[in-house]
Order: C-alpha cells, then sequence, then structure tokens
C-alpha cells in the first residue's frame, strides 16, 4: 500500500544510507517477500485472535466492535512492519491494482501473492495453538469454528449478496488507499498514511460486515482457509454454502480495481490542469550570495589553495561539442560554490540526495560509496533496483569521473519515473576536494541526449516519452534573495511578466543560441555570436580580453582567480546581451554579488578554443533576471523578464561591519550576540582567530589604513573623507591605541563577527562605544564595552570596524587566518593515596594519567567540557566506546558512593567531541551524578557545559572556533576546590619560577592570580625529578587542578588530545 501512498522506511533516512549486514538478505525482491510475508502475519495473527477470543469467550472476552478495532490496528502496524521495505501491500487485491495502473511491477506479483498467503497461513496456525484446549472444549468435532479463521456468508443472504458486498467493501478501502496517497489532491503524510489506510478498514467493517464478515482480501481468507483444511475441518470449508470459497478471493480483485479506476477516472484525472497546476514544481535551496562571496575569499586565503573548478560543460571526452586541450582555461563553475540545489529520491523505498540540475550536462549520477558528508545511493536496499553494471566514464576538466551504470525508480517531486538509467559514481578524483566540502550529492542533467555518456536518455526525455507531462518543457525560476523553483511540464506566470520570447536552438547538445552581441555605455563589445544559458554555471562567463574590456568600463577591478571587484557605491552602467534582435539588461544591481561591502563583479573571463568556442555562458546572474523556459520541440529556449517582488526596497543599503571579541570580552559572546540580535544585526560570518604579534602588526597598521600600499592595491582612488578611518577602533595617528590593539589581538583567540545591517559601520560603532573607559560615562554606560570590556590594560577587547571603505579588507584578512589549530594537551589532577609519583616529573605524570594510545574518537559534532569526582578506579567504569561515552548506572553511581565515603577523590576534567544527542545524554547523567553527590559539586555546572554557539542560519560555528573557545572556557573552569593555604601557595609560585627560569623557550608561561581561590597557570614547562615531591604534595591537597595547554603549530584536536578517560 505504502508505495502508492510514498511511506519511507526509518533507516533511509539515516545519514550516508549504510549498508546492510552481512547476515541480511542481498536480493531486494527476496527481502520484500519477506516483508510481505511478516506484514501479512502481523495482520492476520492480531485480526483472527480477536475473532477467535469474541468467539471461544462466548462473548464475554470480545464484542463486534473490538474485532473491528483489531482488524484495523493490525493493518496499522503490519504496514508499520513492512512498509519500510515492501510497500507494505499486505492483500494481493491491492498488489494487482497498483500493477495494473503502473504503481508496481508485474514481474513481483507472484512472490508477493504467494508470501501474503504463506503469511496468512502461518497467522492462522499460531492463533490456532494459542487457543488449542478452546477448540476441543467448544468444538472437538471441528464442525462449527472455521469462521474464525476465514469468511463465511450470512446464513440468510445469497452468495451473490455477499460478493457484491466484498466488491464495494474493497472498492472503498482502496479508492480510500489512492485518495490518501494522491499528491495532487490532500494526500496523507508518510507518517500518517498507514493510520488513514487502517481507519479506513475499520470503516468498511463496521458499515459491511454483517454479511460475510468481509474478507476483503484474498490471502487473508484464503490461507486461514487453506489451514483450515489441513487442520481438521476437512472439505467443507471449500464446499460449504454451494462452494462460497472462491467469492473472497474473486470480489476483492474485482473491487480492488472498480475502486480505483472511479477515483482515477473520476477523480484524479480531473485535477486542474491548467498550466500553472499540471506542472511539477521542484523546490531548489538557494545559497546566499553573502555566503557565495565568503567562500571564494575563504577558498583562496585561508585555505591558501586555489580553487576547484568544474569542467567547461560537464562534456564527456567521447561527446560531441567542446574540445579542450591541456592548455585551455576551463574555469567555468566551482562546484564548491554553486548556489542552486533541489531533492530526488532513487529507490523503492526512496533514497534522498540533493543534485545540482545542471543544463550543461545530460547525465544523473549519485555516489554509490561515502565521499565526506554526501548521502550515498545503496541498491541493495533497493527493491526496484536493476542491475547494467555498465562501466562510467566522463572526463572533466580537472579529471575523471567514474564508476557503472545502473536502473532504478527515479522520483521528482510527485513524477516517478521507473527504470531510469543512472551512474552509481566510486570515482570523484574530477572534482577535487570541492566535492568532499559541497553541498551536492550528485548531479542532475538537463542538456540533450546526444551528448550524454552511451546516449542515454535523459530524466527529461523519459518523462516526455512516458506521457508525464502537460509540455515538454522545463523552466527556471533563480529566486535573487530568496529560493528558486525548478518546473517541469509548463510554466508559471506567477514568476514573469509580459509574453514569452522563444529563441532557436543552434544545436541539440547543449541549450546554446545565437548571441548578437554585447552592449554597455552604447558600445558594442564583442564578437563573438554563440552563448549556453547554464544553470550550473554561477556567474557569466566570456572571452577574457572581453570580460576585462567589459569590467574596465564598469569599473571593476581584477582581484583574485579571473575574478573582478567592482564598488559597492559607485554608478555604474547597464550590461544588455542581444539576443535574436531584443536586449536583455542587466542593471549594476543585477549584475553585482554583493556581501556586506564586498562586491564581486559577476563576470569571469574564460577562453574556449575552436570549435566549441569562443562563446558566452549565460549562468545563474543571467537566469536571475530572466526567467527561463526550454523547450524541447519545436521551440527550444525562452527569456522574459521575472516578477519583481512588490515588497523590494532598492532605496535600503545593507552594509557590513566588522566585529571582533577577544580577551576578557570573549567569555562573553553569548551576551554580546543576544545584544546584537536585539539592536538588528544579523551574523554573516564567523571565524576565531588566533594572530601572532606580526600578523596582528600588519592587520593594524596595513589593513586597516586606507593610506598603505596594501589598500592602494586593490583600490584605484583614495576614498573621500579617509583621514578619520580606523579599524577596529584604532587610528594611526594614536600609537598607544595602535600598541593596546595589537596587543590586544595577538593575546589569544579572538572570534571574528561579520555582521550585516542597514548603516551597520555607524550602528555598530555606537554600539560598542568608544576605546578609551574615560568615554563611556561621556557617551553611555550601556555601551559593550563598558559591559563586556571591563580590563582596563585590555580595553580594546571588543572592537569594531569605523568605516565602510576597509571592511572588506578587514574581513578577507581576518578570514585568511582563521586556520589556526588551538589544543589542549592535558589536564592534572589529585590522584588517589597509593600513586607512586616521587620518582615523576610533569611529563611523566600526564603519560600516567593519560596514555598516549587512548587517542580522541574521530567523531563529527560540537566539543564538550565536563567535570566529575571520583576515585580513579571507579573511574576506569566509564569507558569511551565510539561515541565517546558510556552512560552512568545506577549500580554504578552505588558503588561509587561507597567509595566516595572512604577513599581520596580524584577530580577529572576531560574534553571530547560529542553529536548534540550525546551531549543532552552527558548533562543528564553529570547532573544526576552531581544530585546525589551534592558535597562534590565543582564548579558551576552552566559554566562547564558550555555549548558552541550557532550563526543566524542556525549552522554550526567553524571547528576552530570550537576548539578555541572550549579552551578559553576551559582555562576559567580550572579553579581550586578550596582556599589554597598559604604554605602551598609560595613554594608552588617558587616551583614554577624556577622552570621558568631554566626554559626561557617556553613563550608566555606565567602563573596568574586572580581571585583568592583560584590560580591558573598557562603555557607549563616541563620540570624535573626534583620537583616531584613538591608536585605529589601539591596534588595530593585536592585542592586544585593544573591544566596545560600548547598553541601555535600543535596537531589539530580531533587527531591528538588524549582522552581524559581513568585507569586501574
Amino acid at each position: 500500500m505504502s508505495e502508492y501512498g510514498s511511506l519511507k522506511p526509518g533507516y533511509t533516512d539515516l545519514e550516508g544510507n549504510p549498508r546492510l549486514p552481512f547476515y541480511a538478505v542481498r536480493n531486494p525482491d527476496l527481502r520484500a517477500y519477506l516483508a510481505e510475508f511478516v506484514g501479512t502475519f502481523i495482520l492476520v495473527l492480531i485480526g483472527d485472535g480477536s475473532v477467535a477470543q469474541y468467539v471461544l469467550g462466548g462473548g464475554d472476552a470480545g464484542h463486534y466492535l473490538s474485532v473491528n478495532l483489531a482488524w484495523g490496528i493490525a493493518l496499522l502496524f503490519g504496514i508499520h512492519f513492512s512498509g519500510g521495505v515492501s510497500g507494505g501491500h499486505l492483500n494481493p487485491a491491492v498488489s494487482l491494482t497498483l500493477a495494473v495502473f503502473g504503481r508496481f511491477e508485474w514481474y513481483k506479483l507472484p512472490g508477493y501473492f504467494i508470501a501474503q498467503t504463506l503469511g496468512a497461513f502461518a497467522a492462522a496456525w499460531v492463533v490456532f495453538v494459542v487457543y488449542y484446549p478452546w477448540f476441543d472444549i467448544q468444538d472437538p468435532e471441528r464442525a462449527t469454528t472455521q469462521g474464525i479463521f476465514a469468511t463465511y456468508p450470512n446464513e440468510q443472504i445469497p452468495n451473490w449478496c455477499g460478493l457484491a458486498n466484498e466488491i464495494v467493501g474493497t472498492a472503498l478501502l482502496v479508492s480510500g488507499i489512492f485518495a490518501v496517497g494522491d499528491k495532487l489532491n490532500k494526500p496523507a503524510s508518510p507518517y500518517t498514511f498507514p493510520a488513514a489506510v487502517a481507519l479506513m478498514l475499520t470503516c468498511v467493517g463496521m458499515a459491511f460486515g454483517l454479511d460475510t464478515g468481509y474478507a476483503l482480501n484474498p490471502a487473508r481468507d484464503f490461507g486461514p482457509r487453506l489451514f483450515t483444511f489441513f487442520a481438521g475441518w476437512g472439505w467443507k470449508v471449500f464446499t460449504g454454502r454451494s462452494f462460497y470459497f472462491w467469492i473472497p478471493i474473486v470480489g476483492p480483485f474485482v473491487g480492488g480495481l472498480l475502486g480505483a479506476g472511479l477515483y482515477v477516472g473520476l477523480i484524479e484525472n480531473f485535477h486542474p490542469r491548467d498550466t500553472n497546476a499540471a506542472v511539477l514544481r521542484v523546490p531548489m535551496v538557494k545559497r546566499s550570495d553573502e555566503e557565495f562571496v565568503s567562500s571564494l575569499l575563504h577558498d583562496v586565503h585561508a585555505l591558501n589553495r586555489p580553487a576547484v573548478w568544474s569542467p567547461e560543460v560537464d562534456l564527456p571526452s567521447e561527446a560531441q561539442g567542446l574540445n579542450l586541450d591541456d592548455t585551455a582555461n576551463v574555469i567555468i563553475r566551482d562546484f564548491q560554490n554553486a548556489q542552486y540545489y533541489g531533492a530526488i529520491s532513487i529507490g523503492t523505498p526512496p533514497q534522498l540526495f540533493s543534485v545540482i540540475f545542471d543544463t550543461g550536462s545530460s547525465n544523473l549520477w549519485v555516489p554509490d560509496k561515502k565521499f565526506g558528508s554526501h548521502n550515498v545511493y545503496d541498491h541493495d536496499k533497493s527493491s526496484s533496483y536493476k542491475p547494467n553494471g555498465t562501466a562510467f566514464d566522463i572526463m572533466y576538466g580537472s579529471g575523471p569521473v567514474s564508476g557503472f551504470l545502473s536502473q532504478d525508480t527515479l522520483q521528482l517531486g510527485g513524477l516517478t519515473v521507473p527504470e531510469q538509467f543512472f551512474a552509481e559514481v566510486n570515482v570523484t578524483k574530477g572534482l577535487g576536494p570541492a566535492y568532499y566540502l559541497g553541498k551536492f550529492d550528485g548531479l542532475f542533467g538537463l542538456a540533450f541526449d546526444t551528448i550524454s555518456v552511451d546516449h542515454l536518455k535523459t530524466p527529461f526525455h523519459r518523462m516526455i516519452q512516458q506521457g508525464l507531462l502537460d509540455e515538454p518543457v522545463f523552466a527556471f525560476y533563480l529566486g535573487d534573495q530568496k529560493d528558486g523553483e525548478l518546473t517541469f511540464g509548463g510554466t508559471d506566470k506567477a514568476h514573469y511578466k509580459g509574453e514569452l520570447e522563444y529563441v532557436d536552438v543552434t544545436s541539440a547538445t547543449y541549450w546554446s543560441i545565437k548571441l548578437d552581441g554585447v552592449e554597455t555605455k552604447g558600445e558594442k563589445l564583442t564578437d563573438v555570436n554563440k552563448a549556453i544559458v547554464d544553470s550550473g554555471t554561477s556567474l557569466i562567463a566570456g572571452p577574457k580580453d572581453q570580460v576585462a574590456k567589459l569590467a574596465a568600463l564598469v569599473g571593476a577591478h581584477k582581484f583574485i582567480m579571473g575574478e573582478y571587484l567592482i564598488s559597492c557605491t559607485a554608478a555604474a552602467p547597464d550590461i544588455s546581451f542581444v539576443i535574436n534582435g531584443k536586449s536583455y539588461t542587466l542593471t549594476k544591481e543585477e549584475y553585482t554579488l554583493k556581501s556586506g561591502p564586498i562586491c564581486l563583479f559577476a563576470f569571469m573571463g574564460i577562453d574556449i578554443p575552436a570549435p566549441a568556442g569562443p562563446l558566452w555562458i549565460l549562468g545563474d546572474v543571467f537566469m536571475r533576471k530572466h526567467y527561463t523556459v526550454k523547450h524541447q520541440t519545436p521551440r527550444s529556449s525562452a527569456a522574459t523578464p521575472k516578477a519583481t517582488p512588490r515588497d523590494a526596497d532598492p532605496s535600503q543599503s545593507v552594509q557590513l561591519s566588522v566585529l571582533v571579541l577577544q580577551a576578557d570580552a570573549l567569555e562573553h559572546d553569548e551576551a554580546v550576540r543576544q545584544e546584537l540580535k536585539r539592536s538588528g544585526f544579523t551574523v554573516k560570518h564567523q571565524a576565531l582567530i588566533n594572530l601572532s604579534v606580526d600578523t596582528a602588526r600588519k592587520f593594524v597598521l596595513e589593513v586597516c589604513n586606507p593610506h598603505s600600499a596594501m589598500y592602494q592595491e586593490n583600490h584605484t582612488e583614495a576614498p573621500e573623507g579617509h583621514e578619520d578611518v580606523i579599524a577596529h577602533i584604532v587610528s594611526d595617528k594614536d600609537k598607544e591605541l595602535d600598541d593596546l590593539a595589537i596587543h590586544a589581538l595577538a593575546s589569544g583567540p579572538a572570534l571574528v563577527l561579520g555582521l550585516e545591517k542597514v548603516n551597520a559601520v555607524a550602528e555598530l560603532l555606537h554600539l560598542v562605544g568608544p576605546a578609551h573607559p574615560a568615554a563611556w560615562v561621556e557617551s553611555s554606560s550601556q555601551c559593550l564595552r563598558a559591559r563586556f570590556a571591563k580590563d582596563a590594560p585590555r580595553k580594546l577587547g571588543l572592537c569594531c570596524s569605523a568605516q565602510e571603505v576597509t571592511t572588506a579588507q578587514e574581513l578577507s584578512f581576518l578570514l585568511a587566518h582563521s586556520g589556526s589549530k588551538t589544543h589542549v594537551q592535558a589536564v592534572v589532577a589529585p590522584l588517589p593515596n597509593g600513586a607512586k609519583t616521587a620518582a615523576m616529573g610533569i611529563d611523566q605524570l600526564l603519560d600516567f594519567l593519560f596514555p598516549k594510545h587512548l587517542q580522541h574518537p574521530n567523531s563529527a559534532g560540537r566539543l564538550f567540557v565536563f567535570g566529575l569526582y571520583g576515585p580513579l578506579d571507579a573511574y576506569s567504569r566509564l569507558r569511551s566506546g565510539e561515541s565517546g561515552l558510556h552512560v552512568v548506572t545506577d549500580r554504578e553511581l552505588t558503588t561509587l558512593s561507597a567509595r566516595m565515603e572512604r577513599e581520596d577523590i580524584l577530580s577529572v576534567y576531560g574534553m571530547c567531541s560529542l553529536s548534540q544527542e550525546e551531549e543532552e545524554e552527558v548533562v543528564r547523567q553529570v547532573d544526576h551524578l552531581l544530585k546525589r553527590f551534592p558535597q562534590y559539586t565543582p564548579i558551576d555546572i552552566e559554566t562547564l557545559f558550555a555549548p558552541l554557539s550557532r550563526d543566524s542560519d542556525g549552522h554550526m560555528s567553524f571547528h576552530d572556533m570550537q576548539q578555541a573557545v572550549m579552551k578559553e572556557r576551559l582555562r576559567r573552569v580550572l579553579c581550586m576546590k578550596e582556599r589554597l593555604h598559604p604554605a602551598l601557595a609560595e613554594p608552588l609560585r617558587n616551583l614554577f619560577s624556577r622552570t621558568l627560569t631554566r626554559q626561557t623557550a617556553t613563550k608566555g608561561a606565567t602563573l596568574v592570580n586572580g581571585a583568592p581561590s583560584s590560580f591558573f597557570l598557562k603555557d607549563v614547562g616541563a620540570t624535573n625529578v626534583e620537583n616531584a615531591a613538591l608536585v605529589s604534595r601539591l596534588l595530593s591537597t585536592r585542592a586544585f587542578q593544573i591544566c596545560q595547554m600548547e598553541d601555535g603549530n600543535s596537531p589539530s584536536l580531533t587527531q591528538n588530545v588524549r582522552l581524559l578517560r581513568s585507569i586501574s
């Protein structure tokens, strides 16, 4: 049933669609048959069991209503048991009807019929065994109780009335299944579909159960009837009531076909069929311009590597079309930075994928093994999979992508394309790291079959062949500041104004058209007369010399990797593409990708050699402005201006400003974010930096200074009114503030926030407040500096941009330096009695506590800091599995309690990587532990459990930011449980002062004495045996903990942090 209702199994939603275990049944058809057996077994077991209880109990243990409800609930659970594998038919009449109406494979019918009948037979046997004594008591001759298992008509009615009853009842049931699964009507969700079908069965039983007992299911009746024949009831189960047995078999088949035919003929075929209703709309998720531009900056600067790009139009090497040699520049689109994605599913049950709908290629492919975080196709899980095995190889500009061909059911919105050819890809090196980092799983080609590998029919061509579309067209609506929509089978007039202008396609390969010219300022710039309209290219591409000339005319200057930056505020002329004698114009706002103060000129230069080139590629920037329709025959391509959103307000000028939190202000990052949110700012960029003194000096004196050579390299003119420009509230005229800013930036991790708002720079300046504390009273005691950066030597703990003119340069520089690594190397805690530390130095002590072989698990998730007390051997029970978590049981807590009463206490602090669900479980367990033993509560629980912040879109922060923020918080929580006795404080001070004297290379190793009850030691160097006795004495007091940390070029946290697990 659920195949029509689009039920999805639970396990297909697991990330990566994990492979089946080794003992699982590999054949998908056999798995489906077994699922039908189990589902029908559940259905008949509960249903016949309820009848047995009612009949054998003499009416005292049941009622007609309980029987009806039991059959309905049995169907509900039967579908849930089997639906994820087989579709949950459980009824031969349903299977046959779906096959007749093209919604199920014919070859599976015999297997389904046999499995359903055997499941019903087995269930009847179990009911008979359970109630065997009752049968011997009430019907020892096996003469009257056969009606418990199979259906028999009421003695007052003729057989023809029973046949009519079965036909009508089954017609109601099957038409109800079609209705709740009709996506063009009001369909049930995948979660409510089984309940809706079960409720329909219950209603039919209540309305039409009197005459026959409503079998409505050939397997439900024939399987138990066959069992009663062998169990002692004999031939009368077939010959009784004038051979009635054939009626509950034939009647449901006829009724199912009748009900489905009536629904399809009277309802489904008469859904509105105008051009706006008879089409398939596929939502396309849009990656924001801000994220796109930011990713370009981060790709080049932060990763310090060239961007990885796709081929010119994803051309297979053997196909007709662009012929590139090794020297050709084929940079056109960056898959990592592709902006539009849509969802499809492949297989039965559906396996979901996010794909790029690409008019520059013709093949459909998805991965069949794990690449990064992508969803993976597993043909072993699909009952509709058909193997092919033909090698699939496609050559991209950067290398090959290969795999093998398969066939399976493709679902795109409400359309189903059975036996669609596609490639299962297992080699993606041609896409480079961009694929591992990208947000798409595969590619959905929308060009012509002539350039597809092996000339396979594209999904769009198959839709046309099978009559699934009203018209052989598809149309792109690419939202400017919102998600887009891809429409198959028609157009949507809500997305455009005026009439469509059709242009002939010049070659049945790509969607190529004749270009009359490119114009700006009344000047024609190109003689190139070919263009490709390509949804897989983010920008507009053209010959390098002509793009360079165009950039000069509009005031854009070259930036990196062939892109150009353009002034966000200066006026610039329109650019027009003349196609078929009509101009399609882009204004400056439309050919600019804006991210706060960073504006990218949406053109880039590429040279494609003959015979395919030279040509222009009109990518997403062009398609945003113009609603683009592709018509297979006889017309080919159309474009028209899109409808303008009514609420658009072009007068609003949104800016980007930069805020940096460092030193003591970093502790209040959540409070600062709340203030920013209340003030209307949106976080668009965030990263965590850890700058050296030299890098901080370069930033303050060069990046933030419009007089610097760095600024002049990227700007042809100095900005007006730049005399007072200061970034991070630093003026190059104020030497004291320069030094303070450099010191603050280099003092430790700093959090960079790129904030967007109308008039953001001035608004943020006002919110942050002046740099000098003396001016706080004059301005506002509520400014962020007064509230969150009170430490006078670090008065620049909160800093922001002062003028828009340098903001883009600042942000680019800071993002480029967000790749520093920080990790916690070890935490030293008090030892239990008997630990031999006399001969140990600090390094040996750390190795004893935290063995090197206990490596941190490579678990993607959130960094998490936790604190517990307990004896050393008791904590050996807290083992870390793959998830880095073992739940503390009540028995372990009892053992721990007993040991706490008589043994020394170990203070354990740890850092590990957990998922959000695991983190919540740890919080719950630790909170439970601390409540059981309040005398051992370490520090404020809210300080320890410090969740990571998210940006405005709900995305997790950068990994480096996670590490450093946790490190800063860990520094603050590692404090004493009690006041340290002066007799110990002085030896401690002397110990590490001697260490620092001997090891001058240990930078920044100082003992910070804050409040009377806390000490913190940063970057402690190794000590030697002569200090071991003092270390042992200090540790045995249970009065403090020492945290040893390292900065700089240390290995990453996920590779090298030792798990803080106790050992015996």
